[in-house]
């Protein structure tokens, strides 16, 4: 493992250029938790040289409050009782703070014996502090937005106050929050509302708006006195707050804001919150927090006046407040472009307050060129005609920096139905208020399903056809119309048509993707917008039938109607974008004219639009019509392909390949049907028969002394059927049925399985172990993987995939990859395979690097069963 120089590792081998070189911290203790190896990652993460620490026990890099407790995982890990994996708060050199995850495994001597331990470390203190910070800000936008609703329904201050708190503790994530108002005599700050966990501080403690007091030298005095906010980052340091420290300590506040709240522009009060962490409240959060504080001072100063003015114009004032209150940009334009009215949110987004009464200000002034080109060429013209439009645009604040926004556009009408002036309201992408969204939800979603209605369809289908022309790729527009619903409307009553349509679009909504869209465009039309379907016009045009086969298959469901079963089908229309052509309209008049023909045709049908993918489309159901066929004949067979031992060139295994030999057609590919048996579902019924027919065989191998008890033989499992809750049963049932030992079998799966649910694939696999049944992983290097899965996963065998032993003998680093991979199977006590072994070459190659078994065209193509069993008869193959 090393050789014999404290702190680092025997040069020129593969372990010790991926040690020194590996981006996490690599540290190997003795058995007295001393530090004997310590690798440059470590040196980055904690600070302290290699010659600082060798010999050194963690207590350097270990809290005082920790250290009790990683001992205890020490002695835990020696023993073998777990303290495997860990995270960790971590001391660097000088005192700095971290966070770090863990990985520990004991280090063993030849005989067995524990001699030290070897530990991994990933500094993850800037992903902790980017996720904390964001989740604060995230929560903070959410209590403003939720206190500018507050501020249109409050009835009066008080009420107001005690919200606020409310808010500010239950959605900014806050201990504690509260409002005093400063008493004009005494000037003590009188609390008036509280809320939070901590509330019991204010029991404590007093706070004076007197400068002389040292109650009035807090942050909530100087917040009153200066007309600014204060905050304090520690607040159990220093003199300021030094009346306070034992309440807040004992309440577990650390650090604090203080905001003023003002009336007719004079400070009156204070919004005290207070954050559980040192320096909570970064610049994001205090940006946010005055912006709430002059929100509540506006709210002030309206509840005033309100309470000073007629009902009458008490309503139109709370409407200029709500405008003026919120932080977004709200404009009024007339047609010629000439802007009439920008609210207060709208003024300090762009940084400048203009004149408006000469009318001089134009919209295009507040955007970019681009943004301009875009209001003034669709959005415009959008909204005159259809009453809206609502897209990404940008607006210019100061000094030209350009601030991307949310925009919706509305054109407003006189009595006589002309459009007389264009509103607009504008949001920093992210920043969403509840209040907009209900609103948008009224004028852009359907009262009966709840989905989009033809007017936000058409939006997102236009911004996904530019999406599209961007970037490429292809995407699919479904014209879905229930058959029979009026039979049903005419027969039962609309109510009874009104719940097929809702439990229809609860079907449809729970089996797409979150990019794509469902629309409910008439009485008895839906209409899908499928996203990114496919990179080329074939592979969308097959997503798009996969899904139209689907949405069939739903519908055909029986519906219940107070008791009785009703039945429908749908006739769908597809139509494929972009092209030359295309806008929103044009994409769904196609599929509009396609679903016409479905209807023509009987019903219950899927038509294209593009007659060539009609062509396609049939094809491939043709093949799902004749794999289904297959499975139930004799079309359907395994070939397997030997695997050697380099040492004898003995055959020490198999791998079963499926084929498929078509009557009329003759050998299809598995390239052209494993991907359709994938989307039917067809791939469990023919996994299954794969593993029966293939357990069958080595039975029959075995009893002709064709095979030794060391043998296995390889079967592909694919995602689909190893994610089966019941597949380690159905494996089981499999060879209880062929009366084969579990050793001779071997499972093959993706790295795609193992990321795809990592907690499910270690259940799955330590249940196939103690069965008895081995479990390789196939094509590895080509996908995504992690040392941490590899070694918590109970894998017996690592394949490595044929693109890398193709090029092993003229590309280093291909060369390089493969060494590695083998050296790592051999420190994790695992079999490796090479696959695709084509020449002698590789072989030498791979048999110099300790490779002990290989596969490919080199000793054997894939034979059918006969010709295998007469190749085993020869027992051993050259190389």
């Amino acid at each position: 493992m090393n050789d014999g120089t404290p702190g680092r590792w025997q040069p020129g081998t593969v372990e010790a250029l991926l040690i020194e070189q590996s981006p996490l911290g690599v540290i190997e203790w003795d058995t007295a938790f001393r530090v004997r190896r310590w690798n440059p990652a470590a040196e980055r993460i904690f600070g302290y040289t290699r010659e600082e620490m060798l010999g050194r026990t963690p207590e350097a890099i270990l809290p005082p409050d920790t250290r009790e407790h990683v001992h205890a995982v020490w002695r835990d890990l020696m023993a073998g009782r777990g303290g495997a994996r860990s995270t960790n708060r971590n001391t660097g050199k000088h005192g700095r703070e971290l966070y770090c995850e863990w990985f520990n495994s004991v280090l063993h001597a030849e005989d067995g014996s524990p001699i030290g331990a070897l530990s991994l470390v990933q500094d993850i203190t800037a992903r902790r502090q980017a996720e904390l910070a964001l989740r604060r800000q995230k929560s903070l936008y959410q209590a403003l937005s939720e206190t500018n609703h507050t501020i249109t329904r409050a009835g009066g201050i008080n009420e107001l106050f005690v919200q606020v708190c409310e808010i500010a503790v239950h959605y900014g994530e806050l201990p504690l929050a509260w409002i005093g108002y400063v008493d004009p005599e005494s000037l003590w700050v009188e609390p008036m509302a509280w809320y939070g966990a901590s509330e019991g501080y204010l029991e404590h403690v007093r706070v004076s708006a007197d400068p002389s007091r040292p109650e009035g030298q807090g942050p909530s005095g100087r917040a009153i006195n200066e007309d600014r906010l204060i905050v304090v980052d520690d607040f159990l340091a220093g003199a300021a707050t030094r009346p306070w420290h034992e309440a807040a300590k004992a309440a577990d506040l650390r650090s604090s804001a203080a905001l003023p709240l003002r009336r007719a522009g004079r400070p009156v009060a204070v919004l005290n919150v207070y954050g559980d962490d040192v320096a909570y409240f970064s610049p994001e959060l205090v940006a946010l927090l005055e912006e709430m504080a002059g929100d509540i001072s506006f709210a002030m100063d309206n509840l005033d006046r309100e309470a000073r003015r007629h009902q009458a114009e008490a309503e139109r004032d709370r409407l200029v407040a709500i405008l003026e209150a919120t932080p977004d940009f709200v404009g009024i334009a007339d047609l010629q472009g000439r802007v009439l009215y920008r609210n207060a949110g709208a003024r300090k987004m762009l940084g400048r307050d203009e004149p408006l009464d000469s009318g001089a200000v134009r919209v295009d002034d507040s955007h970019p060129a681009w943004a301009a080109r875009l209001i003034r060429e669709e959005a415009f013209p959008t909204a005159l005609r259809e009453g809206i439009w609502q897209g990404e645009s940008a607006l210019l604040g100061a000094g030209g920096r350009e601030i991307p926004v949310s925009q919706i556009i509305l054109a407003h009408r006189n009595a006589q139905g002309a459009v007389t002036h264009l509103s607009t309201i504008a949001r920093d992408v992210g920043q969403l208020k509840h209040a907009q969204a209900q609103i948008q939800h009224l004028a852009y979603y359907d009262g009966l399903t709840g989905l989009p209605n033809r007017r936000l369809l058409k939006d997102r289908l236009g911004q996904d056809i530019n999406r599209a022309r961007r970037n490429g790729g292809f995407g699919a527009v479904l014209h879905v119309d229930l058959d029979r619903l009026k039979n049903i409307n005419d027969s039962l009553g609309h109510l009874a048509g009104d719940l097929v349509l809702q439990e229809t679009a609860r079907r449809l909504s729970g089996s797409l993707r979150a990019e794509d869209t469902i629309s409910r465009t008439s009485a008895d039309e839906f209409v899908l917008v499928l996203a990114e379907c496919g990179e080329t016009f074939e592979d969308a045009a097959n997503g798009a039938q996969t899904v139209a086969d689907l949405v069939q298959e739903l519908t055909a469901r029986p519906y219940t109607v107070d008791g009785m079963e009703v039945h429908v089908s749908a006739s769908i229309g597809i139509a494929l974008y972009p092209s030359v052509d295309d806008s929103p309209e044009v994409a769904l008049r196609r599929a509009d004219t396609a679903k016409h023909r479905a209807k023509a045709a009987g019903g219950n049908t899927v038509q294209f639009f593009e007659p060539q993918m009609q062509t396609a489309a049939q094809q491939r159901l043709r093949l799902e019509k004749d794999l289904r066929s297959a499975l139930q004949g004799e079309e359907l067979a395994l070939h397997f392909q030997p695997q050697v031992a380099l040492a004898d060139g003995a055959i020490v295994g198999a791998e079963a390949l499926l084929r498929w030999y078509h009557p009329e057609r003759g050998p299809i590919s598995p390239a052209d049907f494993i991907p359709v048996a994938e989307e039917t579902g067809l791939i469990l019924a023919i996994g299954d028969w794969v593993l029966r027919t293939a357990l069958e065989q080595v039975k029959a191998w075995a009893g002709a002394g064709l095979c030794s008890a060391q043998s296995s033989l390889s079967v592909n499992v694919s995602p689909r059927q190893f994610r089966q809750p019941h597949f380690v049963t159905q494996v089981a049932g499999a060879l209880e049925a062929a009366g084969v030992q579990p050793d001779c079998l071997k499972l093959e799966i993706t790295e795609t399985v193992v990321i795809d649910d990592v907690d499910d694939t270690i259940a799955k696999m330590q249940a196939l172990k103690e069965l008895g049944v081995g479990v390789a992983i196939d094509d590895f290097g080509t996908g995504y993987s992690s040392l941490a899965y590899l070694r918590q996963l109970p894998l017996d065998t690592l394949k490595i995939d044929k693109s890398f032993i193709d090029r092993v003998t003229f590309d280093r680093r291909d060369a390089a990859l493969v060494e590695t991979i083998l050296t790592m199977a051999k420190h994790l006590d695992l079999h490796a395979i090479a696959e695709g072994v084509e020449s002698g070459e590789q072989v030498a190659f791979l048999r110099d690097k300790g490779c002990p078994v290989c596969q490919g065209y080199y000793y054997s193509r894939p034979l059918a069963a006969k010709a295998f069993a007469e190749l085993l008869v020869k027992a051993r193959l050259p190389g």
